[in-house]
């Protein structure tokens, strides 16, 4: 469902910001959820500090979405309402209402749909939604176990499945559309705040070890779960837990530091490459590149 209702998309243009050099490419944008005083949907033209924002009442923690297609910035909220903003306009793309209070949702291109998880006192479902309209693609029940890890979980295109990690280790493959377990591999290396690596088809994420005071960026195999490569980190660094994206353009990993610091991490080096000061905190975030 379309409308032509707009947010109020409150524009802003940082000055007590500083801004590190960008590294080249398309332009950066960073959207997400900002907490605070309220909560807002923002998204940050990082070559051009330029702030957009509208107010949300409540939304359900990772819910939200980044569609490629349309630009455009969706979460569930807190009544189970889906709503998705074109970051560029701040107009509405879509606003229906969901079977239940769906996180740890992807979008799956190929069916121009949602794809997440819900509980209810039965059990969970995993849930594929029309973007379009929000008719309920199919709806089945899957096993946990003993659960799941909240903050690593993706759509795989060559394979059409919905991904997620067990708690004990197992990278689990459903089909969304039956319900079927596909392929379950057990991982050589349980990776925090993972993101998936489509072109190399790999995870990217962060391993640590206090007893050593060490911090490895690490990357793993998705066809086969094998480690593919560790490398410390030069200095150890703080982040927020489940706030983490990957920049094919310049093969970097990104996380949040505590001082709102966006960190840009070469894969393949464990260096800072790039980093972006900003002056609120996001909850969570996705990046992006105006091609």
């Amino acid at each position: 469902m379309k409308n032509s209702i707009h947010f109020l998309w409150i524009i802003l243009i940082f000055t007590g910001c500083k801004k590190d050099p960008v590294l080249s490419g398309s332009p950066k944008n960073i959207a997400g959820i900002k907490a605070g005083v309220e909560t807002e949907v923002f998204n940050l033209k990082m070559n051009e500090s330029t702030y957009s924002s509208t107010n949300v009442d409540c939304y359900v923690f990772g819910s939200s979405v980044f569609d490629s297609s349309s630009s455009s910035f969706g979460y569930v909220s807190c009544d189970s309402i889906y709503t998705a903003i074109n970051l560029l306009t701040g107009e509405f793309i879509h606003s229906y209402p969901l079977p239940g209070l769906l996180s740890q949702m992807v979008i799956d291109p190929s069916h121009n749909a949602l794809i997440g998880l819900h509980s209810d006192s039965i059990g969970h479902y995993l849930t594929m939604i029309s973007m379009e309209d929000g008719q309920i693609l199919s709806q089945n029940t899957i096993d946990l176990l003993d659960g799941v890890l909240a903050c690593t979980y993706f759509f795989n295109p060559s394979t059409s499945d919905y991904v997620l990690v067990r708690a004990d280790s197992s990278m689990v493959s459903v089909d969304p559309e039956t319900g079927t377990i596909s392929s379950t591999i057990q991982l050589q290396s349980i990776l925090n705040d993972a993101v998936y690596d489509q072109d190399n088809n790999r995870l990217i994420g962060m391993v640590a070890s206090q007893a050593t005071n060490q911090q490895f960026i690490q990357t793993i195999d998705v066809a086969s779960g094998v480690l593919l490569s560790s490398i410390e980190l030069a200095q150890m660094q703080d982040y927020y837990g489940c706030e983490s994206d990957y920049d094919d353009q310049t093969n970097s990993y990104l996380i949040i530091s505590p001082e709102n610091m966006v960190l840009f991490i070469d894969v393949e080096t464990g260096q800072i490459i790039d980093s972006y000061q900003l002056d609120f905190r996001p909850i969570e975030f996705k990046f992006w590149r105006n091609n």
